[in-house]
């Protein structure tokens, strides 16, 4: 007898997504599972849609005044049965094999959580391609071994609920902070090597700065927690080339000392990206619009961090 796996999705207004997550659920190959569907207060179509799958039995459907995400998968696992736990995104679209391939994992008993590799899904803007070939970079070293997973998404039961499960003051990373709390304990995380899920990438570079400058604003919480994780390399950068620029009236020198030290981190990074990417796509054009896009978002995530850190420190005021 297989181990019984609970699916905890949490949904908040997502009406255009939650259908093509739930049929892909449904459609895992792996039995025996139940699936938990924690509504967290949606105000569009969301409630109707999961209650159509709920009066046909193939979920079960919990509705809770919104609390955040964190709350919701916490909530859904207080009511799951199972001895491993997987949190799906309702959003996403997995391969019917995605638990077959990895409850696998749990044989080895040092083995506390598995997080099987992704890919985007259906790219067809530019700035979707890019993500496509950077999360295939990710996935090839951690096939080889050289990229350490951040987080999982299947979890023994034992394990979550001896970790106390997701920290719902974190808005953000809150799955990094689970993995780090689990990793505590002396369990491994693992690499699920084939790709078995497809999550949607911002479409355009304004989707990436919105995205970015939000996670950098709600970091904070969490690097209060891990003062380590503190993007002090980020930092430092930003305030060097704002203070050059502000200095600009004194000399033209200290403004092209910035303008270089920008050109040498994109060159780094350019570098570092064909490196890495160069026998992952065929069509490399994408390669070069990367370390770009990487810019882009270093800056604007660290732009966010700031005024997350201005907006805490005025809150304890």
């Amino acid at each position: 007898m297989q181990d019984l796996v609970s699916i905890i999705l949490p949904t908040f207004n997502d009406e255009k997504t939650v259908r093509n997550a739930l049929e892909s659920l449904i459609k895992l190959s792996y039995e025996p599972k139940e699936i938990l569907v924690v509504d967290d207060g949606s105000t569009d179509k969301t409630p109707t849609i999961i209650e159509e799958y709920s009066s046909l039995g193939m979920v079960k459907a919990i509705q809770i005044i919104h609390h955040g995400r964190s709350y919701a998968r916490n909530h859904g696992f207080e009511n799951a049965h199972g001895s491993l736990v997987f949190f799906a995104e309702s959003d996403a679209i997995y391969d019917p094999n995605y638990l077959t391939r990895t409850v696998g994992h749990f044989t080895d008993p040092k083995v506390g959580g598995v997080l099987p590799m992704g890919n985007i899904l259906n790219p067809k803007s530019i700035v979707e391609k890019c993500m496509d070939v950077e999360m295939r970079i990710r996935n090839a070293k951690a096939q080889a071994n050289r990229l350490r997973p951040i987080s999982a998404w299947v979890y023994r039961a034992d394990v979550f609920r001896q970790v106390g499960g997701f920290d719902e003051r974190l808005e953000v990373a809150e799955d990094q902070d689970l993995a780090i709390r689990v990793r505590g304990l002396g369990y491994d995380i693992i690499h699920e090597p084939s790709i078995n899920w497809w999550h949607p990438s911002p479409r355009s570079v304004f989707g990436i700065i919105r995205r970015s400058a939000r996670h950098g604003r709600m970091r904070i919480p969490f690097c209060l927690k891990y003062p380590r994780r503190i993007p002090f390399t980020y930092l430092g950068i930003f305030f060097f080339c704002a203070v050059c620029f502000l200095l600009s009236f004194a000399s033209p020198i200290f403004p092209l000392a910035a303008l270089l030290l920008l050109g040498a981190a994109v060159l780094a990074e350019t570098i570092q990206t064909l490196r890495d990417g160069w026998n992952v796509t065929e069509d490399r054009r994408y390669l070069a619009v990367l370390p770009f896009l990487g810019v882009v978002r270093s800056l604007t995530f660290t732009i966010g961090f700031i005024v997350g850190s201005a907006l805490f420190l005025f809150s304890r005021r």
